[in-house]
């Protein structure tokens, strides 16, 4: 990270040291026939970079094109400069290079206006280009010249867009009079990402140049006055390589999407992958407005950070939060065991399960590990609206983190749950229920450390380019939960039988070590005035440096089923497999040991009624569906007597015959 930095200040020396032999003085400027200028120096951006010192976005010396306009051959008339230089930039686009728009009067105007300054006519040339332009471009060999300056380059591309962002011109090229602050080249400012919320520390201070030109534009005098400093290195918590891994793993399943991974024990964002991205250095030269218009219309928003600006209904992610908030009152503890019927009636309306078969009684661990949808629905009638939002908001849902990004989503809590009917889609996270996959990665710290959640962390710290042994560093920060241990490590014990129990919804995402706990969840949204459904994988997985929490969420597309395990869960493991494969590579460390989770569940056969239990009066009734009165009773206790078959009577009978 260092030598980086060092390398950065040796370009800039070397990129300024004019005019060393020069024997002029600064009187010069006073003498008749000679023209002084003092010119800014745009300072090169800061570095940024990721948790290991990879660059994601740097700045590096480049070569344009340009002319000296009191070099030209003829410059008789205004009109004879413009042709010259429509001359000079039609041979440039013959031989294949990329020109600056230029009008005429913009031609006009630099000739009239600053015509000792060089009028730059392309961007950044290649070394092939440069070479094949050193055969000249006509008469006018003499006028022409390659210009330094800085260019922005991000290496990542699309894997990082969101993330570091674009930058583009503070102001474009000048062709009116030489303004007091002039510079050599409009320099950069950051438009989108981190180029932009960190801009004023990415920026620097530009440095102060002095230039003379005699009365033929000849240049006879260069000094640097004041050197620019250079901008701020921004180190970030993003794994390069991690992050790679998991933007080729989205791309390859073929829906959009996000996938988050969030260090636990210190908030520090490790991926901040969203599908589809685009091509942030598109936007450094200036982007079109017709390509512009294609991206922002693309029905695929590849502008659009999914992982953080994204607000979708959790689906059945939000349990884990629920059953802790469940276990939290008197009313349900880790031996409560609730029934799992297809369905239930509530106020008048049938909420189903995902499963047409009554699934039995049984505790939180094991509701979790089938992600059965009837059985929080009784949790959530138990437990009351208050606790569980109460509990979400501790988690971090219905506020938007703290990163140093544009657009960063809220999502949406509740102030309470409107109706019964309201409750129910609560306990599975629908209804009014938003939150964002940066979000539900933070949610998932708090499950992975028992007892805080770690608020996210983007930015490490910033380190100055001439010191940078003393950085500024920004420290992690926590929210304490308020939950007891006991009542976490049943949930955790859920997580696990998610994944690694035979009956669990999520065992794609397995890894033999460490082991992976986690939540599916399918939600329906609306998406462009369609409802369509989304897929979700939520979790950590248990190892210790670091132990990563995560959140990944796949978009479905038009009539297409999703599924939780299938889609999103698929991708945790094939991300998370490969990862603690090679976990040098990665910047982890895997478990020495063999895995050895283990948690039991408590279930009990199903009742042969969908109602399941009975009320103070005798009355059978589902726990929170509608009373059956006596005469429903009665009748259904005579179907189910005539279903049985009649007995035999004797000796024989009672020692051999059938048993009911």
């Amino acid at each position: 990270m260092k030598s980086f930095c060092l390398s950065t200040s040796i370009l800039l020396c070397c990129f300024f040291s004019f005019g060393d032999d020069a024997d002029f003085s600064p009187s010069l400027e006073s003498k008749e026939g000679f023209h002084h200028f003092l010119i800014n120096i745009p300072a090169p951006r800061g570095l940024i970079l990721d948790n290991q010192g990879n660059p994601l976005a740097y700045s590096q010396e480049a070569k344009r094109g340009a002319l000296y306009l009191k070099r030209l051959k003829d410059t008789e008339t205004p009109k004879e400069v413009v042709a010259q230089v429509e001359d000079v930039l039609s041979y440039l686009e013959c031989v294949g290079i990329d020109t600056i728009r230029i009008s005429k009067s913009d031609i006009r105007s630099h000739w009239e206006n600053r015509p000792f300054f060089p009028l730059s006519l392309t961007e950044a040339v290649t070394p092939n280009q440069m070479r094949l332009l050193e055969y000249g471009i006509g008469e006018n060999d003499g006028a022409f010249e390659f210009q330094p300056y800085y260019i922005r380059k991000i290496p990542g591309g699309e894997v990082l867009s969101h993330v570091t962002g674009y930058v583009g011109r503070a102001y474009p090229e000048q062709y009116v009079a030489v303004g007091r602050e002039e510079s050599l080249w409009p320099p950069y400012e950051g438009r989108s990402g981190l180029e932009k919320s960190m801009n004023e520390t990415l920026t620097g201070k530009p440095g102060v140049m002095s230039i003379v030109f005699d009365n033929d534009g000849n240049e006879v005098y260069r000094d640097v006055v004041e050197p620019p400093v250079p901008g701020k290195t921004v180190v970030t918590s993003i794994n390069l390589e991690m992050q790679i891994l998991a933007d080729k793993v989205l791309k390859n399943s073929g829906h959009n999407g996000a996938f988050v991974a969030v260090d636990s024990e210190t908030g520090d964002i490790l991926t901040l992958a969203s599908n589809p991205g685009f091509d942030p250095e598109e936007f450094i030269s200036g982007i079109s407005s017709a390509r512009y218009a294609e991206l922002s219309q693309d029905p695929d928003a590849p502008l659009y950070h999914r992982a953080v600006s994204g607000e979708y209904p959790p689906g059945s992610t939000f349990k884990p939060i629920l059953g802790l908030a469940a276990l939290s009152t008197s009313n349900v503890n880790p031996g409560t065991h609730l029934s799992g019927p297809p369905a239930m009636e509530i106020d008048g309306k049938v909420f189903r399960n995902w499963n047409s078969d009554h699934e039995g009684y049984f505790d939180v661990r094991y509701a979790l590990m089938r992600s059965c949808n009837t059985w929080f629905y009784q949790a959530a009638f138990l437990t009351k609206d208050k606790p569980i939002l109460s509990l979400a908001h501790r988690f971090g849902l219905g506020y938007a983190p703290d990163v140093p990004l544009e657009g960063v989503a809220t999502g949406n809590l509740p102030a309470k749950a409107p109706s019964r009917r309201g409750l129910a889609n609560l306990s599975i996270g629908q209804g009014e229920v938003l939150t964002s996959p940066l979000q539900m990665a933070t949610a998932m710290t708090g499950f992975a450390n028992g007892t805080r959640i770690a608020l996210p962390r983007l930015v490490v710290q910033t380190q100055d380019a001439i010191s940078p042994d003393e950085p500024s560093v920004f420290e992690p920060k926590f929210q304490s939960l308020g939950v007891q241990s006991m009542n976490m490590n049943v949930i955790r014990e859920g997580m696990w039988g998610v994944v690694n129990q035979g009956q669990g919804t999520g065992g794609r995402a397995r890894v033999d070590n460490p082991q992976v706990f986690g939540k599916t969840g399918t939600a329906q949204w609306m998406n462009e005035g369609e409802e369509r459904r989304l897929a979700w994988f939520t979790g950590f997985v248990n190892a210790s440096t670091p132990k990563i929490a995560f959140a990944v969420v796949t978009e479905g597309r038009s009539g297409e089923s999703m599924s939780g395990g299938r889609n999103s869960g698929t991708l945790a493991g094939e991300v998370f497999r490969k990862v603690y494969e090679q976990p040098e590579q990665f910047a982890v460390t895997a478990p020495s040991g063999p895995a050895n989770y283990y948690a039991s569940y408590s279930v009990r056969q199903p009742a042969r009624s969908v109602y399941d239990r009975t009320d103070d009066g005798g009355g059978s009734m589902g726990l929170f569906g509608r009373s059956e009165s006596y005469e429903e009773r009665r009748r259904a206790q005579q179907a189910q007597r005539r279903s049985q078959p009649r007995q035999r009577r004797g000796i024989f009978s009672a020692l051999f015959g059938r048993r009911n």
